[in-house]
């Protein structure tokens, strides 16, 4: 049987690396500061605006900011091996700025910054046909539509899912 010896200072590093010492509120204190299970990537956002008006004037284009996107993996494991990887829950920021380029008139146009909200608990997740990695592609879909009062509103998000 081996014997270690620790000095108090080594003693008191490896108790602050278990946690001891922490409370309870360590767990809570780990995921607010971004430590948990969740996996992200940076995406860049395409805005289908196909055949929208925005508030009654013809839309030119709309540029989106970068977001940041979240998601779950879980593996389920066998005796025998890897039976599943199941990537899930995709979910980001609850409202993103837009920038919408309309016709003011038929050779003026303009530019307003708007934002609207984001539904993630209805995104749709297609599969995409490259399977290098586990886990969502580095684009998302908006669809928008518009309200009752001709302005833009979120119909629905797609994400692109790489999995088995």
């Amino acid at each position: 049987m081996a014997k270690f010896i620790f000095t108090e200072s080594q003693i008191e590093m490896a108790k602050k690396s278990m946690g001891e010492g922490r409370g309870s509120d360590f767990k809570t204190n780990r995921f607010e500061k971004g430590y948990d299970d969740r996996y992200r990537v940076e995406c860049e956002v395409e805005i289908d605006s196909y055949g929208l008006n925005f508030n009654g004037k013809e839309i030119d284009y709309i540029t989106a900011p970068k977001i940041t996107m979240y998601f779950n993996i879980d593996i389920e494991a066998r005796s025998w091996g890897i039976k599943d990887v199941m990537v899930y829950n995709p979910h980001g920021p609850n409202q993103i700025e837009l920038e919408v380029i309309y016709y003011e008139d038929e050779d003026t146009q303009k530019d307003d910054i708007i934002t609207i909200p984001l539904n993630w608990d209805d995104a749709q997740m297609e599969d995409a046909d490259n399977m290098s990695y586990f886990g969502f592609d580095n684009l998302i879909t908006i669809r928008l539509k518009n309200d009752e009062q001709g302005g833009l509103t979120s119909d629905f998000i797609t994400t692109y899912r790489k999995t088995l």
